[in-house]
């Protein structure tokens, strides 16, 4: 594994890794986002092999509270990668669905799912860990923050409008603000993608606007050199990482509560020693007063970047009834064929480039997939809003993402739907069914199912059909092929594509049999 240090690229230093690999076959290295979701499963299996796993992923964090995302170690990783994706960015990152696991776990000690003995295991691994999660937190609120700042302007309301500035500004560039993010590392100088990915293989966005950063390699797009750009799922940065902000709000304190344990034990007795009393207690109360300091960071933060009303003014459209990714974009873009001629050769040879027939203007991006149910995902939208509807439509709507074998990936109804992003790189995340995703959908509709407001039972109804119709058909198809797989094909019967066996994140269909949901 390469990593860019200054205009090189270095060796990472040697390591090794205990990973759930996605396709022992296909994929047999660790990847970072992929992790999370195994762990969700495995934790319910063995929470020793759980913690062992997520301990050396935190073993492998930098300095500055990087984790690469890709753990390509020994020869058998590096031959199946292509050489250009073997080099990794210290600034591009990937969504830390690691604290999902973690805070599925906490959720679970509350409600007494372990022994007491695993109870103190996992309280002294998170104890132990605290100092690199919070590293990978305070990463990923610098690193990946929001360079727009939606003070200096109004947002257009509608999918069709341009952004109206106040006086005194002539561009939105305002520097970088607190609750907005987006995924680092797109190419900015290829011209033949149709929607630039990240050139150092990190995924999100539908360009195949998700790049390696995301999660979502060649999804669907914001276009071009994304100077202003606020991603819906990087809101979902933004709400991924007010999700990791609960959860070290929860966690944050836990130090300090054995230090408060161990001054009453220590007050009982010396209770005749008043000097050691003071000695012993007086550090410890520091260290507590300093645990609720870094509560109230957390929970300030994770209220911050879970603001609903804040959410809806920078990605809601009130026409559409959608969220969507802001930033540079324009339809009117296509590949087409270009003569090129090889250095060393005689012969002129012919190669797809991107022809931009309209430049990009700062708007909502108007593709719909799963990046746009992310505020629903992570169950910000308040169970009594009219916004919960229109995501349950858009979910159950045939036109955009519903399929009797489960979500698809990107709506029919959008531009880049199946679109090639190259000439060699087919449609991946612009319209195949996935079960990563489909698992949170259904997770956030269990949720919506369950809580008291005017959808209730319209969530229930999405959600004993959609549950049924994955479980058929990943089952069924695991009969006919033998295999679980990678994706499923929307177009073709839910038949399995892509890698197989894949019995990473898409063994999730055995939580989804069980209706065994993380808590977010």
């Amino acid at each position: 594994m390469q990593v860019k240090s200054g205009d090189n690229f270095v060796p990472y230093w040697p390591a090794e890794l205990y990973t759930a690999v996605p396709s022992r076959s296909f994929f047999p290295r660790g990847f970072l986002w992929d992790e999370g979701f195994h762990q969700l499963l495995i934790w319910r299996w063995d929470i020793h092999i759980c913690l062992d796993i997520i301990g050396h992923w935190l073993d492998l964090m930098n300095i500055d509270g990087w984790i690469p995302r890709e753990q390509i170690l020994g020869a058998e990783a590096l031959s199946k990668v292509p050489e250009e994706f073997v080099p990794q960015h210290p600034t591009n990152g990937n969504p830390p669905t690691l604290f999902l696991v973690l805070r599925d776990i906490v959720s679970s000690t509350r409600r007494n799912k372990f022994s007491t003995t695993e109870r103190n295991e996992i309280s002294s691994f998170l104890d132990k860990a605290f100092v690199r999660l919070e590293a990978w937190f305070q990463w990923f609120n610098t690193t990946q923050l929001g360079k727009f700042d939606f003070l200096p302007f109004e947002r257009p309301k509608c999918l069709f409008e341009c952004p109206t500035f106040s006086e005194g500004h002539s561009n939105a560039h305002g520097g970088k603000d607190g609750s907005s993010y987006f995924w680092h590392g797109r190419d900015k100088v290829t011209t033949r993608e149709l929607n630039p990915k990240d050139k150092f293989h990190t995924p999100i966005n539908y360009n195949d606007h998700i790049y390696f950063a995301s999660g979502f390699s060649r999804h669907f797009p914001l276009d071009l050199m994304i100077i202003h750009v606020h991603h819906i799922q990087v809101k979902k940065n933004a709400t991924w990482i007010s999700d990791v902000g609960c959860f070290l709000q929860q966690i944050a304190c836990i130090p300090s509560q054995r230090l408060l344990e161990r001054t009453l034990i220590w007050e009982r007795y010396d209770n005749d020693n008043s000097d050691l009393v003071s000695f012993k207690v007086c550090p410890s109360i520091r260290v507590i007063d300093l645990g609720y300091q870094l509560m109230q960071e957390y929970r300030s933060t994770a209220i911050l970047l879970s603001d609903f009303d804040i959410l809806n003014q920078m990605h809601f459209d009130e026409v559409y009834g959608a969220y969507f990714d802001f930033g540079n974009h324009t339809e009117k873009v296509r590949l087409r064929w270009q003569e090129a001629k090889e250095l060393g050769n005689n012969y002129a040879d012919r190669e797809l480039v991107r022809e931009v027939l309209e430049m990009p203007q700062l708007k909502l991006v108007p593709h719909v997939g799963y990046v746009n149910l992310f505020p629903f995902m992570m169950r910000i939208i308040p169970p009594e809003s009219w916004i919960l509807e229109k995501q349950l439509d858009l979910i159950s709507n045939r036109s955009t993402l519903w399929t009797d074998y489960g979500l698809r990936s990107l709506a029919k109804t959008s531009s880049l739907y199946m679109k090639r992003n190259t000439q060699h790189d087919p449609p991946y995340w612009r319209g195949p069914i996935w079960m990563n995703m489909n698992y949170m959908i259904l997770s956030a509709l269990h949720y919506y199912s369950q809580e008291d407001g005017p959808y209730r039972d319209r969530a229930r109804t999405i959600y004993e059909e959609l549950r049924g119709n994955l479980i058929r058909n990943v089952v069924g198809k695991y009969f006919q092929s033998g295999y679980l797989w990678e994706q499923y094909d929307q177009k073709n019967k839910g038949k399995g594509k892509g890698a197989r066996p894949f019995t990473g994140w898409t063994a999730l269909v055995l939580l989804i049999m069980a209706e065994d949901y993380s808590e977010i």
